[in-house]
């Protein structure tokens, strides 16, 4: 297959045989053709300030608090089950995470609001709870501890 260069394309020829319009013009599509100034240099690319890392960042800025389908779900927020305060709402109880009623706090102090009332992580505003479920059978009685979300119902 001949090439084409500079003042040599009225005169293609494919294997000694002169070439018409139709094959001229698949020949000269699928020859390279140089982009020169349509491309930037890389010392002035700038990636942090290029056009789509600008979309990305503007995407996420709107996406927040956004599910998958882009709208804010109904509902999303759960309802928390223990007040600013890490008083039970239901029944305005000051309850240790042990869920013993007569305990005063058997924990370290927590680190947010200062009480020995909170386990692992703070009571105050906080969406789970702990359940506890009695196992009585003659000779003792088995006490678990369980974790509550907002899903489930409080017995």
């Amino acid at each position: 297959m001949a090439g084409v260069e500079e003042g040599q394309e009225d005169n293609l020829e494919l294997q000694g045989e002169p070439v018409d319009g139709e094959a001229k013009k698949l020949i000269e599509s699928l020859q390279f053709k140089n982009p020169g100034p349509q491309l930037k240099s890389f010392s002035e690319f700038d990636p942090e300030n290029s056009a789509r890392e600008l979309r990305k960042i503007n995407r996420l800025i709107s996406d927040t608090g956004k599910g998958r389908s882009g709208r804010k779900a109904k509902g999303d927020t759960k309802p928390a089950l223990h007040d600013v305060t890490g008083r039970l709402v239901s029944n305005n109880e000051d309850l240790c995470d042990c869920q013993d009623v007569d305990c005063a706090g058997c924990h370290f102090p927590c680190s947010s609001c200062g009480s020995e009332k909170c386990g692992v992580e703070c009571r105050c505003g906080r969406i789970w709870t702990y359940c506890k479920d009695v196992m009585t059978t003659d000779s003792f009685i088995l006490s678990f501890n369980q974790r509550m979300d907002t899903k489930t119902k409080m017995r």
